[in-house]
């Protein structure tokens, strides 16, 4: 199974070691942050680098350290959007694509979270990792996590269009049961006779109940089930004209989003591949 990769946070926590070491400096706010955060005290490393920003509120690494908390507490929402402020006022690429890579990450993570409860979200998740990978990859070429992590998640959106298939097909057969069950009782049902105390009989409906009971019962069976059978064509046909006219819900958007994903991805691992390795040469020419 490909590794997920996730940059460690002290690549950019160590490039406040030469910041002013005063007491409630911003580096001294940071490397506190940076001390909390070595002993897994996600809370206090938040804590520092929220008022570290209150002085640098334009300093891309301390978002960067901030999404890196939030991240570790699997708050990936809060995560994404410190990653994505740090991408947005990055002093260079490198710094930008690092902040996209992580981006991709909390929304990787966010997919998993939500796939045991809600396979449409987990999708579209799938697919904004995949775009930032995608992202980081523009900005930095060589960027070898980035390219693995899009093969992990072109795997689990594999995997996430299996099991929307399987449900849909366990909705169709519960479907059709049903409807199976509502055909059987229609023949058996009872009619029960109308109330005519108030109305009295005629001599013609006197006669043409006579003439019922003379007809012969299995004619009078074989009639109800070519009526239930033109009765339930009818409804078949009303219902597939609907289901034509019925625009596509986000479910099948969302999925052929994902399938154009695997496809192109598909398409450019072996050009990635070659262009990462360094043996990328562009097209072969004959003259």
């Amino acid at each position: 199974m490909h590794k997920f990769l996730v940059f460690n946070v002290a690549f950019f926590l160590l490039l406040y070691a030469n910041h002013d070491a005063q007491a409630d400096s911003p580096g001294e706010l940071v490397n506190k942050g940076n001390r909390a955060y070595a002993e897994e005290k996600y809370d206090d490393a938040l804590s520092s680098y929220k008022d570290a920003l209150k002085e640098e509120p334009d300093s891309s690494r301390i978002f960067f350290n901030k999404g890196t908390a939030y991240y570790k507490k699997s708050e990936f929402d809060n995560a994404a959007d410190a990653f994505e402020k740090s991408a947005a006022i990055a002093e260079d690429e490198t710094i930008e694509a690092k902040a996209k890579f992580n981006h991709g990450n909390a929304s990787f993570r966010k997919a998993e979270s939500l796939i045991p409860s809600d396979l449409n979200s987990a999708l579209e998740n799938c697919k904004k990792s995949t775009n930032y990978y995608r992202d980081a990859l523009e900005l930095k070429p060589d960027f070898r996590e980035a390219a693995e992590n899009i093969e992990t998640v072109r795997y689990t959106i594999k995997s996430i269009l299996d099991q929307m298939e399987q449900q849909k097909k366990q909705s169709e057969e519960k479907n059709q049961d049903q409807s199976k069950d509502s055909e059987e009782k229609k023949p058996g049902q009872s009619n029960e006779p109308e109330d005519k105390a108030d109305k009295p009989e005629s001599q013609d409906s006197r006669e043409e109940e006579q003439l019922d009971n003379d007809r012969d019962p299995n004619q009078n069976q074989d009639q109800n089930q070519d009526q239930n059978k033109a009765e339930n064509g009818k409804q078949k046909k009303s219902m597939a004209k609907e289901s034509d006219k019925k625009p596509k819900d986000i479910s099948d958007m969302l999925k052929e989003d994902a399938e154009s994903i695997l496809d192109e991805e598909k398409k450019n691992k072996e050009h990635r591949r070659a262009k990462i390795s360094g043996k990328f040469s562009g097209p072969d020419r004959d003259w």
